[in-house]
C-alpha cells in the first residue's frame, strides 16, 4: 500500500485521468466520468456528492455491482443495465484488489 503522500497521489490521479486504471486514487468526479464512459451517462450525475471514491470502491470488500447500482440510482428492474455495470466494475476493481493483496503479502515478509 502507499503511504500518504499528497504529491504522489496527485501524480497517480493525473496519470489515470483518461484511462481506466488505478481506481484506488480516483475521486468522485473520476467515477462520474467512468460511469459516462461505460454508457451509464443518464445515471452518472447521481454519484455526485455520494461519497463514492476510489479508496471506498477498492478497499471495501462488500462493495459490489448492486451497491454501485444503488449509488447510481439504477432501479432494480433494470437488470441488463445492472449486469453491465457489475461486469464493468469487476473488470475495474478486481485487478486493483489483487494488487493490494499481493503488496500486503510481500510487505509482511
Amino acid at each position: 500500500m502507499m503511504k500518504y503522500d499528497r504529491q504522489a497521489l496527485a501524480v497517480r490521479r493525473h496519470q489515470c485521468e483518461n484511462i481506466d486504471a488505478d481506481p484506488l486514487v480516483w475521486t468522485n468526479q473520476r467515477f462520474i466520468k467512468w460511469a459516462r464512459n461505460i454508457d451509464l451517462g443518464e445515471y452518472a450525475e447521481n454519484l455526485k456528492d455520494s461519497g463514492v471514491h476510489g479508496a471506498l470502491v477498492v478497499l471495501e470488500p462488500s462493495l459490489s455491482g448492486d451497491t454501485m447500482a444503488t449509488a447510481l440510482g439504477i432501479p432494480p428492474s433494470k437488470t441488463m443495465i445492472r449486469r453491465h455495470l457489475a461486469a464493468e466494475l469487476e473488470q475495474l476493481i478486481l485487478p486493483a484488489r489483487s494488487l493490494l493483496e499481493m503488496q500486503a503479502m510481500y510487505s509482511t515478509r
